[in-house]
C-alpha cells in the first residue's frame, strides 16, 4: 500500500469509527439526555406552580390585612358589651341623636364568632338618624340593624322616636 492509500484507509476508518461512536452515544447515551430533558421540564413546571402559589399567597396576605382589625382576641363578655355600648353612644352623639334607652341582650355564641345584640331607643331628627345608620354601616365593627321602627313625637313632627335592634359580630 502506498502512503496515499494508507492515509485514505485511516481517514475512512476514523470516519467509520466516528459514525459508530455517534450512533452508540445516540442509542445509549441519548436516552439519558431525553430523561434529563424531561426532568428539567418537570422541574420548570414545579417552579411555575410554586411561583403561582407565591403570588396567590401575597394576594391572600393583602386581602387578609384588610380585615385584620375585625379579628382580635376577645375580652370577657362584659368588656365586649361595654365596648359595644360605648361605640353606639359615640355614634349617636356624633349624629346628634339622644339615647333614651339601651337594653343589651345576652350574646349568641357560635364556633367562629360572638354576636352581641342591643335594643336602642333614640330621639332626634331624620337627618341624624340617617347619619347614625350610615356610621353604623361604615364603621370598623361588623354592625347590622336588625329591626327599626320610627314614630314622630307628639306635637313635634320633625322629631322622631326610633326603636332599633342593633347587632355586632365579633370574629374569634
Amino acid at each position: 500500500m502506498t502512503g496515499k492509500e494508507k492515509k485514505l484507509l485511516i481517514l475512512a476508518s476514523l470516519a467509520f469509527g466516528g459514525a459508530l461512536l455517534v450512533r452508540f452515544l445516540s442509542a445509549y447515551g441519548g436516552g439519558g439526555l431525553v430523561e434529563l430533558d424531561q426532568q428539567i421540564k418537570d422541574k420548570e413546571a414545579m417552579v411555575r406552580s410554586a411561583m403561582a402559589l407565591i403570588s396567590q399567597e401575597k394576594f391572600l396576605e393583602e386581602q387578609i390585612s384588610k380585615y385584620e382589625h375585625f379579628i382580635r382576641p376577645l375580652s370577657t363578655e362584659e368588656e365586649e358589651m361595654g365596648i359595644f355600648l360605648h361605640e353606639i353612644e359615640q355614634m349617636a352623639g356624633d349624629s346628634d341623636l339622644q339615647i333614651e334607652d339601651m337594653r343589651p341582650t345576652p350574646p349568641v355564641k357560635s364556633s367562629t364568632n360572638m354576636e352581641y345584640e342591643m335594643e336602642v331607643q333614640l330621639g332626634g331628627r331624620m337627618e341624624g338618624l340617617m347619619a347614625f345608620v350610615y356610621r353604623l354601616h361604615n364603621s370598623s365593627g361588623l354592625f347590622r340593624v336588625e329591626k327599626i321602627r320610627m314614630n314622630s313625637k307628639a306635637g313635634e313632627p320633625a322629631n322622631l322616636n326610633t326603636y332599633m335592634t342593633i347587632s355586632k359580630v365579633l370574629v374569634k
